[in-house]
């Protein structure tokens, strides 16, 4: 099958929920219901739901990325449908359906929006994501793999604390009171701390 050029697209339009400059939040489920994905695997979903949906000759529909933090993708259904999938683990919903009050995040078409942009913005022929294709590429993805506990000593992940060994908080005075100062060089550092050590 020939793929789509650019030209064949619905032109972007609008909706009334969409700001015209900047980014507002918008309550989710009013305007439109929400799946949220975290980083490399909405990267993925996303790569596979546009693909099934340019293969199908359609637009993809609203996907709201979030350029900073856990870079979050939105995919945008209309409002109410999201509760009427059953999707993956890992895959938030935002909407009626859920018992939670949600804003989403939600850019202008065009100018300085960051750090939110549209990985593709709504059309005229498609105000929102298709629902069944989205559950498609979402389900059709293998299911992310069991991350192992960090061990060793405490190590900071954005000022979070994570495990620790008892050992390693006995050997490491430092990690067990939480207070700052530097480690000795080749002290046991976690494969997760995001600090670099000398």
């Amino acid at each position: 099958m020939e793929k789509r050029s650019e030209e064949t697209f619905s032109p972007v339009v609008r909706p009334d929920w969409a700001p015209v400059q900047g980014h507002v939040l918008r309550l989710s489920g009013v305007h439109f219901d929400a799946v949220r994905v975290h980083g490399v695997r909405g990267e993925h979903i996303a790569e596979r739901y546009v693909t099934l949906t340019c293969d199908s000759d359609a637009d993809p529909g609203p996907v709201i990325c979030e350029a900073t933090g856990f870079r979050w993708l939105y995919f945008l259904l209309p409002p109410g449908t999201a509760g009427e999938w059953r999707w993956p683990p890992g895959l938030q919903l935002f909407g009626s359906s859920t018992r939670t009050v949600t804003y989403v995040g939600v850019p202008a078409l065009d100018g300085n929006t960051w750090p939110l942009r549209w990985c593709s913005p709504p059309t005229r022929d498609a105000p929102f994501v298709d629902a069944a294709r989205l559950h498609s590429a979402a389900c059709a993805e293998p299911p992310p793999p069991a991350r192992p506990l960090p061990c060793g000593p405490y190590e900071t992940y954005e000022g979070r604390r994570t495990y620790e060994t008892e050992e390693a908080s006995r050997a490491d005075p430092v990690a067990r009171t939480g207070g700052g100062g530097s480690r000795p060089s080749g002290a046991n550092v976690s494969p997760w701390s995001r600090t670099s050590r000398s």
